[in-house]
């Protein structure tokens, strides 16, 4: 079908209108509906904050050697998929290569974020098996089953994990101190997202910071701050 020069223009005029108003249509649902967790996946610079910042390591749970030269503490939680991809691609790296060769103080701080209903229950497991010593091993299994954080899973977990699950049952749910304060340390610090990492020298009873990774990153973003500060330390 011919079309005339006329209607040609026509038509081309109603098409850059529809775009126009479907791309004002878009602006305005992401300015009213922003993505869940958008400081879980950005940090452009990747990195270091004005100052250096100290942070309390006392009463947190740790891996490695607590005379490391170095420590990085993370705040974290279990539903949040940006910390789930730090777990599972980041800290295997980081216990292999640092944490078990005595380089590195690993030390998780917890920050359930409110959209995220399942994370404080997650949290409170972690803390209630940590009671009986087996923090860690909840804490993978946390993270292997994101999308089954709930109070029965936790109690299998509990009972195939060799708890007492009388007792690991009447702590979940209580009121957590040890929760609360991390939010309040967290939030104190500027944390509004996870993970938000922190990596510093290692001052015995404080981190005293000079790099803050949020986001998810590549493995070498951390291992990389890691080893400035071993390098500078020698020097």
């Amino acid at each position: 079908m011919n079309i005339s020069p006329r209607s040609r223009g026509f038509l081309d005029l109603l098409t850059t209108i529809s775009m126009l108003a479907a791309s004002g249509a878009m602006l305005t649902v992401l300015l009213r509906h922003p993505p869940v967790d958008p400081v879980g996946a950005v940090d452009p610079q990747g990195s270091a904050g004005p100052a250096p910042v100290e942070i309390s390591l006392q009463g947190t749970k740790q891996l490695g050697a607590s005379s490391a030269p170095v420590a990085l503490v993370v705040f974290s939680e279990f539903e949040c998929p940006f910390c789930q991809r730090f777990n599972s691609a980041v800290v295997p790296h980081l216990r292999r290569d640092y944490v078990d060769t005595g380089k590195l103080l690993l030390v998780f701080k917890h920050f359930p974020l409110a959209q995220h209903q399942a994370a404080r229950l997650a949290a409170e497991a972690t803390e209630c098996a940590g009671a009986q010593g087996r923090f860690w091993e909840m804490h993978d299994s946390a993270f292997e089953m994101p999308r089954r954080l709930d109070r029965l899973t936790f109690l299998a977990r509990a009972n195939l994990l060799g708890l007492d699950v009388p007792d690991f049952e009447r702590c979940l749910g209580s009121d957590s101190a040890t929760i609360d304060a991390n939010v309040s340390a967290g939030k104190a610090l500027g944390v509004t997202g996870t993970p938000t990492v922190f990596i510093g020298l290692n001052a015995g009873k404080a981190l005293v910071s000079s790099t803050r990774i949020v986001g998810a990153r590549t493995v070498t973003v951390y291992t990389e701050a890691i080893d400035e500060l071993l390098l500078n330390r020698k020097e």
